[in-house]
């Protein structure tokens, strides 16, 4: 008896699905560890400053946020303290590329500080 095969096309529309859930299960688990300060009124004024070229400082926050949860999921590490950490890690609210002008102040910009105040 011969064995039947299916399609390539069938095969492959069935690894997509699989791949489009679990890609779906990570976003979801993502979304999880930062859910409680991703919506805080201080990380949203974020949003205010920007990072690099067109991007605000929150929308990098949350790309290094999310790289971070994938590189440390895919090692077995601590996801959700590396999404937090990534998330937080730029939360320093003032423009760095004029703060030292404006202020003096020759310090690294160091987020730290800013997120032991508030959470």
């Amino acid at each position: 008896m011969t064995e039947r095969r299916l399609p390539e096309a069938a095969v492959s529309a069935g690894r997509m699905r699989k791949n489009r859930y679990l890609q779906q299960e990570l976003n979801q688990e993502f979304y999880s560890c930062i859910e409680d300060i991703v919506y805080h009124p201080v990380v949203m004024e974020m949003k205010k400053f920007y990072q690099h070229c067109e991007t605000d400082c929150y929308r990098h926050c949350l790309s290094v946020a999310y790289y971070n949860f994938r590189i440390c999921k895919a090692l077995r590490l601590d996801a959700r303290s590396a999404a937090r950490g990534g998330m937080l890690h730029d939360l320093f609210l003032y423009d760095w590329r004029t703060h030292s002008e404006e202020t003096g102040d020759d310090s690294s910009l160091d987020g730290l500080p800013q997120c032991k105040k508030i959470f």
